[in-house]
């Protein structure tokens, strides 16, 4: 009996001693800046992972918010502008689409005959679930230290997280203890690519409208000779933060399945999706 009780307590301590906490990406910029290599921080914040949620919290936003991207305008809802004060997040912004958490949690939609999400490439505006009232349920795939049992605050997000947007330490672990001592402690590591980068359960390559879906690195990693692209060598630079696009030699864009989402994957991915 006391051999386990001795066991369970060292277990334990041992977990206790290892646990590392979330810091935030501006502590591992201190030492990360030009490390391991000139400009290393400057890059990683240039790209996109950073900007996937960004906060507002019913403050204006500064201009030069976003690297290479000016601030998206806000959408009018039934009628009525949208205003800095109504916000809470903003979804993207990055060379892609924009939308916006509202101050309780949910994500924009707007009425039947509203457009709220903006599309950068058109500079437009495109219905997102009007007239729904749709939960930010995306909190695994976009945020840093995602907790799926944690209460939020706000009753529209689904848990709670250490940081907004793809962090150093969504892919790379807590790094408290890393922090204190980086030549002897290393982070523990995170989710890695394809725990978000895929939309099917079976890797399987998924099309819908004659085109590939987004996201779906995982698939693509897993189906190399079906491939003709360039990976991008390292995450953290600007070229990796655009979605792969890939074709399947000798196949034709019409006539291709589209594969239906599991069920076990359709909560954590649902804002993904559309």
């Amino acid at each position: 009996m006391k051999r386990w009780i001795l066991l369970c307590l060292f277990v334990f301590l041992a977990g206790t001693a290892f646990a590392q906490d979330y810091v935030g990406d501006t502590t591992c910029g201190t030492c990360h800046a030009n490390f391991p290599e000139t400009g290393f921080f400057d890059n990683y914040m240039n790209s996109g992972h950073p900007w996937k949620l960004t906060y507002i919290g019913g403050e204006t936003p500064a201009s030069d918010l976003y690297p290479w991207t000016p601030l998206p305008p806000l959408p009018d809802t039934g009628g009525v502008p949208l205003q800095w004060d109504d916000v809470e997040y903003i979804i993207g912004n990055y060379f892609w689409k924009a939308r916006f958490v509202g101050v309780e949690g949910y994500i924009v939609t707007g009425g039947e005959d509203d457009s709220t999400q903006f599309n950068l490439a058109t500079q437009g505006w495109v219905p997102y679930h009007p007239g729904e009232v749709r939960q930010y349920d995306c909190g695994r795939c976009h945020t840093t230290g995602y907790d799926a049992d944690a209460t939020n605050d706000l009753p529209g997000i689904a848990g709670d997280w250490a940081q907004p947007g793809v962090r150093c330490e969504a892919c790379h672990g807590p790094g408290s203890e890393h922090a204190a001592d980086p030549s002897n402690v290393s982070t523990p590591g995170g989710i890695d690519c394809i725990g978000c980068h895929y939309r099917d359960s079976e890797y399987r390559m998924p099309w819908s409208g004659g085109f590939m879906r987004h996201h779906q690195q995982g698939e693509d990693k897993n189906h190399e000779q079906l491939r003709d692209a360039q990976v991008a060598k390292d995450v953290h630079l600007l070229p990796a933060a655009a979605s792969l696009r890939t074709s399947v030699p000798n196949t034709p864009f019409t006539n291709l399945p589209e594969l239906s989402l599991p069920k076990d994957l359709a909560s954590s991915t649902a804002c993904a999706r559309n």
